[in-house]
């Protein structure tokens, strides 16, 4: 998670008010770490490359202090 607040914070300098973070739809432990930072589920698309995995797409809010 001191990824994310460190992430958090260079994003929030640059102006941005939400990220994209992505991880591979069989990864459950990437799953469960960026639903716990508050990410919500855009969507999960195919791959480009045969036999990988599906990806999944997160949003995630850059809370504004």
């Amino acid at each position: 998670m001191r990824l994310c607040a460190c992430c958090s914070g260079r994003a929030r300098a640059e102006g941005y008010d939400r990220v994209m973070l992505t991880c591979d739809d069989d990864n459950s432990g990437s799953i469960r770490t960026i639903e716990g930072a508050g990410g919500e589920l855009e969507g999960v698309i195919d791959p480009s490359q045969a036999g990988a995995p599906r990806v999944r797409q997160y949003w995630i809010a850059i809370p504004q202090d």
